[in-house]
């Protein structure tokens, strides 16, 4: 793509084309209808949306909700790896119990908005049976190391058992693809629900008191969806492996310094570079006392991965305009922009020393 300046140059304006004809096709289906384009397919009826809780007419007292549809054998957890808060634990020596197996990393926005309601039920229901289990599967080679993780579990205030999976082993076991992603297992060591991102608390926790049979003092409350502005800003990786929506010149060289010079019209979700840089396949690296990064956002939240080998502040302004420094240390995700609701803004973040790792932009609203 890099090869390709035309499409690079003119970016918003092919979004603005596809856009144009997205819109035009939804026209065409809401008043023509879909024989428009295939008449000779016989379109079956969409199913019921699968968060939808049931009507009240309907007694879900003691009924799953959004059960599967064939339960299956609870693969294995990998015991052989540093545990916290807990010795080893198995599944077989677990029967007998409701297990709640969740995947998550501890620099993930989307796992850390769920921790709450997992410390939640773990302190209700843990007297009634339940375990719940935190595998944590790293998402970037910090996320490797063994302190970095207790420290996060510690500030977390995270007091259920996690094991670390950085050679993902039982992620592999489970052929989980997602951050967050949760897992049911009733007593019979049976996975009978599974549950991938943010949301729906409501229905998981109606499930967990079903499995533990204490569904007649509570009833299913309101699902609660994750709060996503329409446009807002989308995940953006910096390391060349994932890179995207990159904006400047030149472009991004593998594993060696450049010095780079700040695009003077940034588009709206893309991001630019001044200074001396290191592009690796995570991360990127600043190499002098000029680097700087500009993304152009919109977003009530912004968050950003980051951290050094030794301590130094980051100056963060928004449109030209300075915010408090980021005190940066410990790989981790750091909160730099918290607005009421979304707004478009250039944030602009420069390291007062060499050194510091950038590894993804995160949004919220």
């Amino acid at each position: 793509m890099d090869r390709f300046t035309f499409f690079k140059a003119h970016t918003n304006f092919l979004r603005k084309i596809f856009g144009c004809i997205m819109i035009v096709t939804a026209a065409l289906v809401a008043f023509v209808g879909p024989a428009f384009f295939a008449p000779s397919v016989a379109f079956a009826p969409m199913p019921i949306a699968p968060n939808v809780v049931l009507p009240k007419t309907i007694d879900t007292k003691n009924i799953l909700l959004n059960e599967l549809a064939i339960s299956y054998s609870a693969p294995a957890i990998d015991s052989n790896n540093i545990w916290i808060n807990s010795l080893p634990l198995s599944l077989p020596e677990l029967r007998g119990k409701v297990v709640l197996v969740d995947f998550w990393t501890y620099s993930c926005i989307n796992c850390v908005r769920t921790l709450p309601y997992l410390k939640s039920w773990y302190e209700k229901y843990q007297k009634d049976g339940l375990v719940i289990i935190g595998v944590h599967t790293p998402e970037f080679e910090f996320e490797k190391n063994p302190e970095n993780v207790k420290k996060a579990v510690k500030s977390y205030g995270i007091t259920y058992p996690v094991v670390m999976d950085s050679n993902y082993v039982t992620w592999s076991n489970y052929h989980n693809q997602y951050w967050p992603a949760d897992y049911l297992i009733d007593k019979q060591g049976k996975v009978v629900y599974v549950h991938f991102g943010e949301g729906d608390y409501a229905e998981a926790e109606h499930n967990i008191r079903v499995l533990l049979g204490l569904t007649e003092a509570q009833t299913p409350g309101e699902n609660v969806s994750p709060s996503v502005a329409l446009l807002q800003t989308p995940e953006t990786y910096l390391g060349y492996d994932r890179a995207d929506s990159y904006y400047g010149s030149p472009y991004l060289a593998h594993d060696k310094i450049t010095t780079f010079t700040y695009s003077a019209n940034l588009p709206r979700d893309d991001w630019t570079l001044t200074g001396k840089w290191k592009i690796e396949a995570e991360k990127i690296i600043s190499a002098d006392d000029h680097a700087g990064i500009k993304i152009h956002f919109n977003a009530a939240k912004v968050y950003v991965v980051m951290g050094s080998a030794k301590p130094m502040n980051v100056k963060v302004l928004v449109d030209g305009k300075p915010l408090p420094n980021i005190a940066l240390s410990n790989h981790a995700l750091y909160p730099i922009v918290e607005q009421k609701q979304s707004t478009n803004g250039i944030l602009e973040l420069i390291p007062e020393n060499p050194g510091a790792e950038f590894y993804t932009f995160t949004f919220g609203e």
